[in-house]
């Protein structure tokens, strides 16, 4: 990264690793693991996006600042830019949310994730799962 010149820190809190940096702008964060599409059998392609969805919908469009999730063919990531209090306020939500997802929304999640699928191209990857 052009300009990067940053110490990175390694830290452990309550037993989870922790990498961070003192970087100019606002504070972002992002809680991942490495699990991704790559990790699914074939009848269960989809289960890790679907579960990213339901985690994120326990949310709602009542916070404030930024986040969002992301699945890769090797990640899962929840990710937010905010304030302090912000940010241990997602890091909470998410990590409680993946706890108790609502199962009752799982039907409209997939309806929201075909509608996702349809409207992009594919990729190299995606031809692969």
């Amino acid at each position: 990264m052009t300009g990067w010149n940053r110490e990175v820190n390694l830290t452990t809190v309550n037993e989870v690793p922790v990498v961070w940096a003192e970087t100019p702008g606002p504070l972002r964060a992002t809680l991942m693991f490495r699990v991704g599409r790559a990790d699914e059998h074939l009848p269960w392609g989809g289960i890790t996006h679907l579960v990213e969805h339901l985690a994120l919908f326990q949310l709602g469009p009542t916070q404030r600042y930024e986040f969002n999730g992301a699945v890769t063919s090797n990640r899962t990531m929840f990710y937010a830019t905010g304030s302090t209090a912000e940010i241990v306020t997602f890091l909470a939500l998410v990590t409680t949310a993946l706890g108790n997802l609502p199962l009752d929304r799982v039907e409209t999640e997939k309806t929201v994730l075909q509608a996702e699928a349809s409207s992009r191209s594919m990729s190299a990857g995606d031809f692969m799962f």
